[in-house]
């Protein structure tokens, strides 16, 4: 129990995660050879990197409630060393806005075209010959309002959750 099997190289073939997993259950947890490779066997196509991206309910449907569980958490143990970038996609939908983006990223592209097509109406609004440009000055104005908006929702989508 002192070193975690290596994990498999995200280019691995089915079989080799069948064999990592093998030796997950027979490492940890005492598993007969023959019953190991048995709940392994419920691997079927994925590579090695397939095998981060499952959340713990899949693993259970996959293997079983009891396996599913300890191979989730073995896995993920073994994947301590490996990059934490690796994303892992769940079935939660609270990650996903309406519009199917990140919560934050719609609203920063909402304030920047606002900010671009109010601007460009503004410039082509405006004449030089007349002395009040009373639409022309709002759409400034709304422009001005959304590129603060857009500076405001890019700070806080990108700078602030990693301070």
């Amino acid at each position: 129990m002192s070193k975690p099997p290596h994990h498999p190289d995200p280019t691995s073939s089915p079989d080799v995660v069948r064999i990592y997993l093998t030796t997950l259950l027979r490492h940890y947890h005492d598993i007969p050879g023959e019953e190991a490779r048995a709940i392994a066997s419920n691997w079927k196509y994925g590579r090695g990197s397939e095998i981060l991206y499952y959340d713990l309910e899949t693993f259970r449907a996959m293997f079983g409630s009891e396996a599913g569980m300890l191979l989730y958490r073995d896995v993920r143990r073994g994947n301590a060393t490996i990059s934490s970038n690796t994303r892992t996609f769940t079935s939660s939908t609270s990650e996903r806005d309406l519009f199917g983006c990140p919560p934050g990223l719609s609203l920063l592209w909402f304030f920047l075209v606002l900010m671009l097509a109010t601007a460009y109406g503004a410039y082509t609004d405006w004449d030089p010959t007349t002395a009040t440009n009373d639409r022309a000055s709002a759409l400034f104005g709304v422009s001005l309002f959304s590129g603060f908006g857009f500076i405001f929702s890019y700070f806080f989508y990108y700078v602030v959750p990693r301070l």
